[in-house]
């Protein structure tokens, strides 16, 4: 399964797409004399969309892994907006996307979040991390 952002590529291994419905902005209040609340539409909506990830492409040091999540942590910083594409049996399209950043998951056996070196060749051989990637997808009434 191929996962791509903003027209970019992240290498490795995409598990299943987690997201729900999307939520609508609103405002509730109440008003003297008035029984019960009142809900006022705000307009516009989002969603959270996450992606567990394994990132491996063939590194061949924990560094190389590591100045790739730096380019995720300018994604997050800046607050990309893009599209999230995700081929697979049913290829999935999700505009205007914020990447809002992501978060080092321990795998079963191991102790702690982090790096590791493909010693089997299970991947490719290379240094690999796990994350899980998270967006919030804006979603605008036209």
């Amino acid at each position: 399964m191929t996962l791509k952002f903003d027209g970019k590529t992240i290498p490795g291994t995409s598990g299943p797409l987690q997201m729900g419905s999307p939520i609508g902005r609103v405002a509730r209040a109440t008003f003297a004399g008035v029984n019960g609340e009142a809900e006022i539409a705000l307009g516009g909506a989002g969603r959270d969309i996450a992606i567990e990830h394994v990132l491996h492409d063939e590194y061949k040091s924990a560094k190389r892994v590591w100045a790739y999540l730096k380019k995720l942590d300018e994604w997050a910083v800046w607050r990309t907006i893009g599209t999230l594409k995700i081929d697979g049996d049913v290829p999935i399209t999700e505009k205007e996307c914020v990447f809002v950043g992501y978060q080092s998951i321990a795998l079963p056996g191991q102790s702690r979040p982090g790096m590791l070196e493909d010693h089997a060749g299970t991947l490719d051989g290379g240094w690999f991390i796990t994350l899980l990637l998270q967006w919030r997808q804006l979603i605008v009434k036209k």
